[in-house]
């Protein structure tokens, strides 16, 4: 059991590894240049999220 189990879990991010560096035929890009593209939007997003939730925290604790 241990054996496939070791089996199965390599062979399975193999296969991921593989499909997430594939590159695409109609524009040669990956899916990891994908999230590579959109990560510095993704995280002014979030920071963005982050201050507007701590804002509204402050406001709230503020009132009691």
């Amino acid at each position: 059991m241990g054996l496939s189990k070791y089996i199965f879990w390599g062979t399975a991010s193999v296969f991921v590894l593989h499909y997430l560096t594939k590159k695409r035929l109609s524009d040669g890009k990956s899916v990891i240049d994908d999230i590579m593209e959109k990560a510095p939007k993704i995280v002014k997003e979030v920071n963005t999220i982050k201050r507007n939730i701590k804002m509204d925290y402050e406001q709230t604790t503020g009132l009691y």
